[in-house]
């Protein structure tokens, strides 16, 4: 079921690999058939098409609204807006001991000094059950700190989601490793990155 979601609702390029896929079989088969069959094939397959990418671009599923809150959040710690970043944040965050307000204030302390620009994700693999969600991330960011010469990382985040008051918001972040070191938490991830 999710490959289908993927292919028919999420990804313009996987559902035109498909189209042309079926646009293929059609005129191979279209030689063999007669009459109706022969003169209807192209206009309804071309229909069916068209039909699919407006379903495609109307629907936005789950997976889909927590890619976006995703991107807020990332471009909110590029911008440095404590706004957006505690309304990403979800009531019930919970990680190694740290609530919602302590994460905050961790988050806040780490970007003090420290610019971040130029994220790029490399993957970002959703699984949604129900109303919570869990994500991998992997990004990639030039990390400039105090003024000086930035500097490019990539780092591996496992991120829970969860639905509060119809909003996907994040509840748990984990890091797992930056560039080619292991990091299992967030105080550790504070010392790697003075």
């Amino acid at each position: 079921m999710d490959l289908l979601q993927l292919v028919l609702l999420e990804s313009p390029f996987r559902l035109a690999m498909l189209c042309f896929l079926l646009l293929a079989a059609i005129l191979l088969l279209r030689r063999r058939w007669t009459g109706n069959a022969r003169r209807y094939s192209l206009p309804i397959l071309f229909a069916g098409i068209i039909t699919l990418f407006v379903v495609q671009r109307a629907v936005v599923t789950q997976r889909e609204r927590i890619l976006i809150a995703c991107d807020g959040f990332v471009e909110a710690i590029g911008r440095e807006d404590a706004g957006r970043i505690a309304g990403a944040i979800g009531e019930g965050f919970e990680t190694e001991g740290m609530d919602r307000a302590a994460i905050l204030d961790y988050l806040k302390s780490c970007l003090e000094g420290v610019d971040v620009f130029d994220t790029r994700f490399r993957r970002r693999d959703v699984t949604v059950t129900g109303g919570r969600a869990e994500m991998l991330l992997v990004a990639m960011a030039t990390v400039r700190i105090r003024g000086g010469a930035g500097e490019y990382h990539t780092c591996r985040w496992r991120i829970g989601w969860a639905i509060e008051r119809d909003e996907w918001k994040i509840t748990s972040l984990r890091p797992e490793m930056v560039d080619t070191v292991q990091v299992d938490s967030l105080q550790r991830l504070h010392t790697y990155v003075p």
